[in-house]
């Protein structure tokens, strides 16, 4: 029947799933913290079709990032794609959230709300950002958007907020009690970072609020 648009229903129950992530050549290997690509890339199949999907897996690979088991669901209505996740572990921890994509408009339209609970914050973010001075059990709320036609202009409009929690955990490279305690011969020399050094902490929380791509706290 070619009167209406499509609808695709499908389940899927999978073992494993590996996703390779072209990356752009003039570009070394990382994560978040290298260049966006401005290439831009066409969702606008999106609009041609109405879908019902469901996905199983022990566990998925995207690139760097490992997620096991995974469970997620997604409805596409008229341009608009929306998906949960359930029941994922990740880095240690357990994900679950919701991510709309809007492409029944010129210009595309992201959304994404994501819990972390109890994820281990040093491999997190170590592949995100390739920031590894921070260990512990992270908890965190991420409520953000962005638009755009390719991954620069995405993260160029980002806008939102980040609650973020660390407890049990340490922070690598610097003893923030000892640089306190000498603090005028710290001035004087600098920021003296030291790999055998180690401050303990029992919590560390921040609240993140992010307009065009820069996030701020006080």
């Amino acid at each position: 029947d070619f009167a209406s648009k499509p609808l695709v229903k499908m389940g899927l129950e999978l073992q494993s799933v590996d996703i390779a992530v072209a990356a752009d050549d003039s570009a070394p290997e990382g994560g978040l913290d290298q260049p966006w690509s401005d290439r831009p890339f066409d969702l606008g199949i999106l609009n041609y079709l109405d879908a019902e999907l469901e996905l199983n897996a022990v566990s998925l690979n995207i690139g760097r990032f490992r997620f096991a088991p995974i469970s997620l669901g997604a409805i596409l209505t008229n341009g608009v794609m929306t998906m949960g996740v359930t029941k994922t572990g990740v880095y240690g921890g357990q994900a679950k959230g919701t991510v709309a994509v809007d492409v029944s408009r010129p210009e595309p339209s992201y959304a994404l709300r994501l819990d972390l609970l109890g994820v281990r914050a040093a491999p997190l973010l170590s592949d995100l950002v390739s920031f590894n001075a921070l260990e512990g059990r992270m908890q965190a709320r991420i409520d953000v958007r962005g638009r755009g036609d390719n991954l620069r202009a995405i993260m160029g409009s980002l806008g939102g907020a980040v609650d973020l929690l660390v407890q049990d955990g340490e922070i690598r490279n610097v003893n923030i009690a000892n640089m306190v305690r000498t603090l005028g011969a710290n001035v004087v020399s600098g920021w003296q970072a030291n790999k055998a050094e180690r401050t303990d902490l029992s919590e560390l929380a921040g609240f993140f609020r992010i307009k065009n791509a820069r996030a701020s706290t006080d």
